[in-house]
């Protein structure tokens, strides 16, 4: 146990600040002077702050206090709103933190609540919220859950042990004991996630089966040997006609006479297409012919026109310049082999016999192509008579063909037709049984998947089982000698020695003389009765080392006992007990009391007196 004190707490804008001490403190007062409103603002400063508060805590703007956390020192400062990400300061002991106050932010994955546990030693710890339920969601056992073990309010102090009529803080109160005292520890807590994820994936299974036999029940396919059987008949009935279509139609081909017209059919046809394609090749030569024709013509008149221009422009004289039209004279510019017009030598040139020659030699290459070009018209013109006539001859072929097999192909063509249908109806049904077969195949894998998912749920329940340690049934075992000594302590009814106090083993609440908390008809006994409970898990847990937190907070101890003769001796008991336990263990453990009415020699430990004129928080016009 991890001693978790308040040192001080600092109401800012209500002008209030309190002191406690190590050990037991005391705050007393009239009713409805502010006692269990500072209850509940001391649980706010530790976990999250509480709602329905009187309307004058609207004037509390923020929550300063001081702590001990073991051995460490902290200052915490808190804004007193309830929002789950207000930020929360903490320095002491090194540190200089900014937190949320319970849920994780984009800027903090920590907040004040997990940093806690942290520091006092907590395992932190997800468990199912339905306890017997495994694929239930998880939900983390938080700080909150451990104070409930730390706060008494006196609105619970006789009907309820730490919430557990609320459904929520009542299993959480029970995961908590089992957490603190050894029955729910890390290897349990694996094994039981293990365990949820099984139950998943076998709830899964289940319904995938059920789906399965809810499919094939009351059909022809239920019975799995016979699914197989007509799958096996259906695979030889489609095998056996897969060639009868080709057999159909070679018979039908095949009739008196069909052959041999087929064959004169078959050779016309390739005739007719030699023609067709020596016509096709006369065609292109013969368009080659007509372009060698046109060039060639074309090249002669160039030859022409470059002759006719040698022969007229070579005599011209000039006399007149032909770029500014002045007169040349003859007597001044004359001189005999020279041109009169750039005055150079006169070459003579036979360029014109050479053209001469070239341009007959092209008109004899013209007559001689128009020559090869008349006899390639005249075989192309008998080619494409023969193609016609072959033609001809191919499609009156191919009408006797059709006549000669018409009757067998018509027949053939409906037993083809019957034999598609009936083979595509084959393949179908093949498909059909196949599926059914997978879905066999797969309800045998699930059955063989459960059956392990079982062997392994069982193997995980005896770990479960085993992760129970024998030591943390002592430890609830010490709990109850304890919680019965204290009652003893307080000479409480019903108690007539060892043994008559002892702790519920399913729901963990306290039960006196074989009766449940809840059937104790006195209220002054349901308090002696949880009085002497929350002081035993304590000191339970700080003999034994256990992670329950050491702050104790009680509140309206004498309210539901007499002030008179014997219910005046219990106040007594009570007091002096915890008077008692705090000196004890002091160094781990403090203890806040808050009572209307406590006995005056316990007014020594007494740490604020609220009264209506000074009570924790004054109105605006006090």
């Amino acid at each position: 146990m991890t001693l978790l004190r308040l040192d001080s707490i600092n109401l800012v804008g209500a002008d209030r600040r309190i002191d406690f001490s190590s050990g037991l403190n005391v705050v007393s007062g009239d009713i409805a002077s502010g006692k269990t409103t500072l209850v509940r603002v001391l649980r706010a400063v530790l976990g999250s702050k509480p709602r329905h508060l009187p309307p004058e805590t609207a004037r509390i703007t923020q929550i300063q206090a001081l702590l001990r956390i073991g051995t460490a020192d902290y200052s915490m400062s808190r804004p007193f709103v309830t929002t789950d990400t207000a930020p929360v300061d903490i320095t002491g002991s090194g540190e200089a933190l900014r937190l949320p106050a319970s849920r994780a932010t984009i800027r903090s994955s920590d907040t004040f609540g997990t940093w806690l546990l942290r520091k006092l030693d907590i395992p932190a710890v997800e468990v199912p919220t339905a306890r017997t339920k495994a694929t239930s969601t998880m939900t983390p056992v938080t700080i909150n859950d451990w104070l409930n073990y730390c706060f008494v309010p006196g609105d619970e102090i006789d009907v309820m042990v730490f919430g557990h009529k609320d459904p929520f803080r009542d299993m959480k109160r029970r995961y908590v004991f089992e957490i603190n005292y050894g029955l729910y520890n890390f290897e349990a807590a694996e094994v039981e996630a293990g365990l949820r994820q099984i139950e998943r994936r076998l709830e899964s299974l289940g319904r995938q089966s059920l789906a399965a036999a809810a499919f094939l029940a009351h059909t022809p396919f239920a019975d799995l040997a016979e699914v197989q059987a007509r799958r096996d008949q259906t695979a030889r009935a489609l095998a056996d006609l897969a060639d009868r279509p080709n057999e159909i139609a070679a018979d039908a081909t095949v009739g008196e006479g069909a052959a041999a017209i087929r064959q004169q059919y078959l050779l016309a046809q390739k005739e007719a297409s030699d023609a067709k394609e020596a016509a096709a090749a006369a065609a292109r030569q013969i368009s080659d012919l007509q372009d060698l024709i046109s060039d060639l013509t074309a090249q002669a008149g160039r030859l022409n026109r470059a002759i006719v221009s040698a022969e007229l422009l070579s005599d011209i004289d000039f006399v007149v310049c032909p770029r500014c039209g002045q007169g040349v004279e003859a007597s001044e510019r004359d001189q005999q082999g020279h041109c009169r017009l750039c005055l150079q030598e006169v070459h003579e040139s036979d360029a014109p016999a050479a053209m001469s020659r070239e341009l007959d030699r092209i008109y004899a290459q013209i007559s001689e192509t128009q020559g090869l070009l008349d006899r390639r018209l005249d075989e192309s013109h008998a080619a494409a008579a023969r193609a016609n006539q072959l033609e001809a001859i191919e499609k009156r072929l191919d009408i006797s063909l059709r006549i000669a097999t018409n009757s067998f192909v018509s027949s053939a063509a409906d037993e083809i037709s019957a034999t598609a249908k009936r083979q595509a109806r084959l393949e179908s049904d093949l498909e059909r049984f196949d599926d059914y077969l997978e879905l066999y195949e797969k309800n045998a894998l699930i059955d063989q998947e459960v059956a392990l998912l079982e062997d392994e749920r069982n193997d995980l329940l005896s770990q479960l089982e085993s992760a129970k340690l024998d030591s943390a049934y002592q430890n609830v075992r010490e709990l109850e000698r304890t919680f019965s000594y204290y009652l003893e302590r307080l000479h409480s009814p019903l108690v007539e020695g060892a043994g008559s106090a002892t702790l519920n083993r399913t729901t963990y609440l306290p039960e006196v003389a074989g009766r449940t908390f809840d059937a104790l008809s006195s209220q002054g006994l349901a308090t002696l009765v949880n009085v002497a409970h929350a002081l035993a898990h304590h000191t339970t847990s700080i003999r034994l080392g256990l992670p329950l937190p050491g702050l104790l907070v009680l509140d309206g101890l004498s309210s539901n006992l007499g002030s008179k003769d014997f219910d005046a001796a219990r106040v007594d008991d009570m007091y002096t007990l915890i008077r008692e336990v705090a000196e004890e263990y002091a160094e781990h453990l403090q203890v806040i009391v808050f009572d209307n009415d406590p006995p005056p020699w316990i007014l020594s430990f007494e740490r604020a007196r609220l009264t209506q004129d000074s009570r924790l928080i004054l109105t605006a016009d006090e």
